[in-house]
This record gives structure tokens, sequence and C-alpha cells, in this order.
């Protein structure tokens, strides 16, 4: 840093700057404290434009000094802490910036009416307590200072020097809870006719949750009363999501339709009756609407005959096949018994035709299947099958 740049931060601009520190901090505790408190009591503020208190404060480097200059409580103090103080605006280029930065213009807190300037109240200030911004005051162009009344930890601020015979703006500042840094605002539009002192009187009497639920109070709130819902509302999609595809899942959307001659399109078994010209209500994309088995084209493929047929005849021959086996293993017994006594086979009782039947076509198939394996069991050397070797042991 130059010498000449080191010049320019005499002790009185750092001692000056050091109050300033110190007596907003203070004003800022002693907000806190009567808001806090719910105290009805009246108090002088000035209306700082927000945007060029914060410049301020960062240029200042205000959250590292606040606490080391409120210490500050004589002009011992003070001195003490200039060096310090002097190092860090040099480290800052804090002369520099508060130059560029100028001094905080109030015009913007005010509009015009009829060439008469009355308080802006969309503007974005804050208020600062009288007592705790003496000096800032070579800093502000156009000084706001106003009366106001605190109560329940609310601030009414309404125009000292209202138009006549027309409507006014009563502004409450005011903390969402005791955690909150920033004041929300809120603004109550009173008309010609009412008295603005007895509005003020009554409501008064009341916390913000109670006149927020006033019915027939012509009121408007700049800040989101509940901005943290709205934040919360605004990352579901993305909770959602981390969840699963089934809470993503669109909503059917819904179309009123005339039901008129839609009777026998839809459903000739009658299970919808509309009445004539009356409308219903259709859902889309859900599921189980409408799944009516008449209204369903069904396609099958179309078989083929001839080879149904052969697979059958396959089948069959299998099966005859699988019974002549079982049926040969049987019958090896009977016809040892055969060759030896040919009466040995009882007739069956005429009683039972369908065991006589069945016995009879069994004897018959198990001749057949001996008698081929017997044909095919001949080798050209002249050798027997294992079947007939084993026949004649």
């Amino acid at each position: 840093m130059s010498n000449i740049k080191d010049s320019e931060l005499n002790d009185e601009f750092i001692k000056k700057h050091i109050n300033m520190i110190r007596d907003l901090y203070e004003g800022e505790k002693s907000l806190n404290e009567i808001l806090n408190s719910k105290n009805k009591k009246k108090e002088n503020f000035v209306l700082f434009d927000k945007d060029w208190l914060e410049k301020w404060k960062n240029i200042i480097g205000y959250e590292n000094l606040k606490e080391k200059c409120a210490k500050c409580k004589t002009k011992e103090d003070v001195n003490k802490k200039v060096n310090e103080v002097r190092e860090l605006f040099i480290q800052l280029n804090t002369k520099q910036k508060l130059d560029e930065l100028g001094k905080m213009d109030s015009s913007k807190l005010k509009r015009t009416s009829e060439k008469k300037q009355l308080i802006n109240e969309d503007s974005d200030f804050i208020p600062i307590l009288a007592i705790h911004s003496a000096y800032f005051s070579n800093s502000i162009n156009s000084q706001i200072t106003i009366n106001s009344e605190i109560s329940k930890g609310i601030i009414y601020i309404c125009e000292p020097f209202p138009e006549k015979d027309k409507e006014q703006k009563l502004i409450l500042l005011y903390k969402e809870n005791e955690q909150s840094k920033d004041l929300s605002k809120a603004i109550i539009t009173i008309e010609a006719k009412d008295n603005i002192k007895n509005i003020v009187k009554d409501l008064s009497q009341k916390n913000i949750d109670e006149i927020k639920n006033q019915k027939g109070l012509n009121i408007k709130f700049s800040n989101p009363i509940n901005a943290n819902v709205v934040k919360e509302n605004k990352e579901a999609p993305e909770i959602k999501k981390e969840l699963g595809d089934g809470l993503n899942k669109p909503k059917g959307r819904r179309s009123s339709l005339k039901g008129r001659d839609l009777q026998n399109k839809l459903d000739p078994n009658n299970l919808l009756k509309f009445q004539k010209d009356k409308r219903h209500s259709v859902s889309f994309g859900q599921a189980n609407t409408f799944q009516f088995k008449q209204m369903k084209a069904m396609f099958q493929e179309k078989s083929d005959s001839t080879q149904e047929k052969k697979e059958n005849k396959e089948e069959h021959k299998k099966f005859l096949e699988s019974r002549k086996k079982s049926i040969k293993n049987e019958f090896l017994l009977v016809k040892e018994l055969m060759k030896k006594k040919q009466d040995v086979i009882e007739e069956a009782d005429d009683s039972d035709e369908e065991v006589k039947k069945n016995t009879d076509k069994n004897i018959k198939m198990g001749h057949e299947e001996l008698n081929e394996e017997s044909s095919s069991g001949s080798r050209s050397d002249g050798s027997k099958s294992n079947s007939d070797n084993e026949s004649e042991k």
C-alpha cells in the first residue's frame, strides 16, 4: 500500500467508522430485544436503503469488526483499536470502495404524489433506531426519520404527513420467528374514510398470526409468508425421483364427453347405460378403464389341420409302443405257461365283459410284440435275439 493511500486512512477517519460500526451493532441488538419482548412502545427510526447498507457492511468488514468495536465504550478504547482497524481497511481497500459507493440516497425510498413526497411502501428499506444512527447523518442524503409504534413484535409505520381524502398505506414490519434475521413486510391499505390511528390501536392488540387471519383486512405481504413451503415444493420432484419411478407416474387427465349414441358402440351387452346428452367423466392413462372383453380384438394364429393330425398320430403311436412294451414284460411269464399247459388261462366271468375284452386285447398285443421282436431280432448269421434266448432257457 502506498504512502498516499495510508495517509488517507487518518485517525479521524478510522475513529468515525469504529463509532459507526459500534452504534449500528448496538442498534440491531436493541431492536431485536424490543421485538422479542412484545412490549408496546414508540420509537424514532431512520429508514436505510437495504442495498446500500449491505454494500457498506461488506466494504468495511462489518462482521469481523462489530464484536470488537462494541467493546469500545470510551475514547481510550477507540484509540487502542485504530491501528488494528486501519490494517484491515488497507487489506480491504475500504477507502477507495467507500468513495465509489458514495452516500446513501434516501430518495429511492420515497414516491411522489401530486408534488408531495411520501414513503414508498414497496421500496426495500430497513428501520434503524435513530439514537444509534447519528454517526451516519453525514453519509445520508435526504434522510427519512419517522415515529413508529411497536407492539407484540410488530413495527407500525405510516406516513407522518398523509394526503387528505385519499387512501393511506400502513406498513407492518415483523419477524416470522425469533430466529429470523430479516424483517418481513406487510402493507395494509386504509380507505380515506377510515381513521388510521384507530386501526393501529386495534391491530396493536393482536399478534401477527391474528392479523393474518383477520377477515375484511386489505393486506398484502411483500415477502412470501410460507417461504419454506415454497422451497420444499420445488425440491419434492427430485426427492420423489430418488424414491422410485412409481411416484413419478403421471396422473390421468380427465375429459368430459357426451354420451350421445355411445351405447351400441361401446358395449353390446348394455354394461353402460347412457342417458341422452348426459356428460360423463372419463379418465385417460389410468388402469382398468373400460376393460371390456367384448371390445377387445382377439388374435390367434391359424392352426394347420394337417400338421395337427400328424402330431396326434405320432402321439398315438408313441402311446401304443409304450403300451406294447409294458404288456410284453407281463406276457413273458404267460408265454412260458402257455408252452407247458394251454388251458392255464381260464375264461373270464361272463358278467365282466370289459375285463375279458381288455384281457384279449392284451394277449393279442403281447403276441404281436413278441412276433415283431422275433422277426426283427433274427440276424444274418442265423443267431437268435436275446428275447428268444431267454425264452428257451
